[in-house]
């Protein structure tokens, strides 16, 4: 009775564990915003958050194996509904 299952990894695409899942989602953030937001959460220099963002995949390359992208740079409300939004179509398609 199951008809969607989400995981939230953050390095799906770099561990590979994307070949596992029919979609792959991605929530973006500008640049700056990422750096912020790493800084804040590691309580880190802006260098040490660059070199962390840096050894991953980039944005730009992780947004090519995205079947939807969520925008995440405005308020928790904006995008809590686009992901309802994005839900709501994937269950959709599960039912097809």
């Amino acid at each position: 009775g199951v008809r969607a299952v989400a995981w939230d990894v953050p390095l799906l695409l770099e561990t590979g564990w994307s070949k596992k899942v029919d979609e792959v989602w991605l929530v973006r953030i500008s640049a700056e915003e990422q750096i912020r937001r790493v800084m804040l959460r590691d309580k880190c220099t802006e260098e040490h958050a660059k070199a962390r963002i840096a050894s991953q995949m980039s944005t730009d390359k992780k947004q090519t194996y995205a079947k939807i992208v969520i925008d995440n740079s405005g308020t928790v409300e904006q995008t809590l509904s686009q992901v309802d939004k994005e839900v709501k179509e994937l269950l959709v398609r599960a039912n097809n």
